[in-house]
């Protein structure tokens, strides 16, 4: 049994429509699978608190680049990305984190439910997976590992890792679910990473994505302590170019350190600094995510080192389990 009872009727995944890119089965030629929960994007000012599956606002990501994180795992998975009932974008800006919190326990949590019943029963076939998310995918990427798979091992066991991305994993998450295991090194599986990306300005900034007492990796290094990585490890950045709305591959810019005692990842090369999220999204972000995040780059900055890292876990799983 589920820790909450499953609210409202679900999203039909059988449905091609509501899946953002799926495989063809008979084309499905990689061992692995990611599946990849896609940040906020709908923003209807007028909308209710959870968006509609077929929400316009949400619905434009198709012919923008908002699955471009998941492009990090393209190479060697099959990717599966839904469209799911999020948390109107606009309701972030109104609501108090908590009764974000909530609402993700309603149709959100309803819908990514039965996307991983289907998914499991369909397209699975007992092959190893990644679940990657970024912001409100990340959170729901928590709600998926303490409370889904707490009730599916046989399916859990099959996780190399979950990349919950962009919303910080707190040390009383961790503690309340045993069973999850924050990453501690590159090449440990059946783990959670997890980092949100910053810089020296948000030092005493908490809100919607930093959290006190929380726990990350540096995706430069992948260690857990504050050993400075500098950009010279940096194996390369996938930028947004605004001019043509696509992405551009630049060499890697950004270092990153862990500020211990945020648990957080932060940068401070002046390149980073062109990138910082209000440039792009305006100063009202500043009140959400503080005055030097960079929340949009959380995979960004790190687009190749994190590429090699999936590798070298999948690897690592099928010496484990094959």
């Amino acid at each position: 049994m589920y820790k909450y009872d499953i609210i409202g009727k679900p999203s039909d995944y059988s449905d091609p429509n509501n899946w953002l890119r799926i495989p063809n089965p008979d084309k499905m030629g990689h061992k692995v699978d990611i599946i990849y929960l896609i940040g906020t994007i709908a923003e209807n000012v007028n909308g209710p608190d959870i968006c509609d599956i077929n929400e316009p606002t949400m619905r434009v990501a198709e012919t923008a680049d908002y699955d471009k994180a998941a492009d990090i795992f393209s190479p060697f998975c099959n990717v599966f990305i839904p469209w799911w009932r999020q948390v109107d974008g606009t309701a972030l800006f109104r609501l108090p984190p908590e009764e974000v919190d909530k609402l993700q326990y309603h149709e959100p949590r309803t819908d990514v439910y039965a996307m991983l019943d289907y998914y499991f029963e369909h397209y699975n076939n007992g092959k190893p997976f990644f679940l990657v998310g970024h912001s409100q995918g990340a959170r729901m990427i928590s709600i998926v590992l303490e409370d889904y798979m707490l009730e599916h091992p046989d399916r859990y066991e099959k996780m190399i890792a979950a990349y919950r991305i962009g919303d910080g994993m707190t040390k009383e998450y961790l503690s309340r679910n045993p069973h999850i295991k924050a990453a501690q090194k590159a090449d440990d599986i059946n783990v959670c990473i997890s980092w949100c990306t910053e810089g020296k300005e948000n030092a005493s900034f908490y809100g919607l994505i930093a959290k006190p007492d929380c726990v990350c990796i540096n995706p430069l290094n992948w260690k857990t302590d504050d050993t400075y990585a500098s950009a010279d490890e940096n194996l390369g950045c996938e930028m947004p170019d605004l001019l043509n709305g696509t992405t551009v591959t630049m060499d890697g810019f950004a270092d990153a350190q862990i500020n211990t005692d945020r648990g957080t990842v932060v940068v401070t090369t002046d390149k980073c600094k062109e990138y910082a999220d209000w440039k792009s999204w305006g100063e009202q972000v500043k009140e959400v995510f503080g005055p030097e995040s960079y929340h949009g780059s959380d995979f960004s900055f790190f687009y190749y080192n994190i590429r090699e890292n999936a590798v070298l876990r999948a690897k690592k799983w099928f010496e484990k389990y094959k």
